[in-house]
């Protein structure tokens, strides 16, 4: 990004999208160059002979554009149509079933913008449901990486009962679920935790693709003042690990975790908002197969240092909770140190410790 959109991104506030894009400035300083170029050509002067040799290149550049993407396009329409026809379906369903405004959570978590496809769900799909249903706050949209958008980044594959109770005080109500977006051997175990603590879903739509499960009574009006609890989750610090010294983040369920790769692994706890400085982290660590070992835990920030050790097993979970004297809205920095020799694992690199369910605040 560059310009004055970079500036409003950089000065302002980075959650309202607006990145340039360099080639339109290319394209117009070659259509600047070509107009320069033929204006010294004596018969563009002619507007006999100029207009219908412009309105001949523009209806080849259109032609070219169009006719060799027509079946694209017109499968794109047709797809389109079929989802936003569902869209408006599923919009009277979800209010008939919970007719007040609220905020519902769409999984599976998909970032904005540029995530990609995610199995059966297109990139920006899940803005289809909200396109449909303005009345409810849908939680797909938050530009990534900004205080808008960390705390649904964090979520486990489907959150737990403690962060169930947080969207609530946030004004939650429901959780949408697109089953396109999960394998088939993960999906039954999904719907089985959902069913099992929310109930039968609410309301299904896209041909039983999209479920809505409510978060049941008690959930807070959106006009309401925001707890302190539900500020600090909708604003809690951005976990970034050193990606050579940790695999990528696995989830499975409400649990997720890191394996560290290296006896000393480090995790960065940045705020995302001056109204929400860290304090502390807490989470469990686990050994792997190969045995015991004993796991140092250290965060620091700004001066203050706080230090753990604990048993990490096998086959059991050691929590750990480490807190600073003072908040600070400055990066933390926590060190998960193992000082054994690591598990080797056929193919990939050793694995030294699991951080479990890693929360800053």
């Amino acid at each position: 990004p560059w310009g004055l959109n970079f500036l409003f991104a950089d000065l302002v506030t980075a959650s309202i999208r607006g990145w340039n894009r360099l080639l339109p400035f290319l394209l117009l300083l070659f259509i600047l160059g070509a107009a320069t170029v033929l204006r010294s050509v004596p018969w563009t002067k002619r507007a006999v002979i100029a207009i219908p040799v412009a309105v001949a290149i523009i209806g080849i550049a259109g032609l070219d554009s169009a006719l060799p993407f027509r079946g694209a396009y017109r499968t794109s329409a047709t797809e389109a149509g079929e989802i936003t026809t569902a869209a408006r379906d599923y919009s009277t369903a979800v209010n008939t079933a919970i007719p007040e405004p609220c905020g519902i959570l769409q999984l599976p978590y998909m970032a904005y913008p540029e995530f990609g496809v995610q199995r059966g769900i297109n990139d920006y799909d899940h803005f289809w449901t909200s396109i449909a249903n303005p009345g409810k706050r849908w939680s797909y949209g938050a530009v990534k990486n900004t205080d808008a958008g960390v705390w649904s980044s964090q979520l486990p594959q489907v959150p737990n009962d403690n962060q169930v109770a947080q969207l609530k005080q946030s004004g939650f109500c429901a959780i949408h679920l697109d089953t396109r977006g999960y394998v088939s051997e993960a999906l039954p175990a999904i719907k089985a935790d959902l069913s099992g603590r929310f109930g039968a879903p609410l309301a299904t739509g896209f041909d039983t693709r999209w479920e809505l499960y409510g978060l049941g009574s008690g959930w807070a009006a959106p006009d309401a003042e925001m707890s302190p609890a539900a500020f600090a989750f909708l604003h809690q610090p951005m976990i970034t690990p050193d990606e050579f010294t940790a695999l990528t983040r696995d989830s499975v369920l409400q649990s997720t975790w890191w394996w560290t790769t290296q006896r000393e692994a480090l995790f960065t706890l940045t705020p995302t908002s001056l109204e929400a400085p860290v304090t502390g982290v807490s989470g469990r660590v686990r050994a792997p197969k190969c045995g015991p070992t004993p796991v140092t835990l250290t965060l620091e920030a700004g001066g203050q240092r706080t230090s753990t050790t604990v048993a990490a097993l096998p086959d059991a979970d050691s929590p750990f909770d480490l807190a600073l004297d003072q908040p600070t809205d400055a990066p933390a920095t926590l060190t998960v140190a193992e000082m054994g020799a690591g598990c080797d694992v056929p193919g990939q690199r050793k694995r030294f410790a699991q951080v479990i369910d890693l929360s800053a605040r």
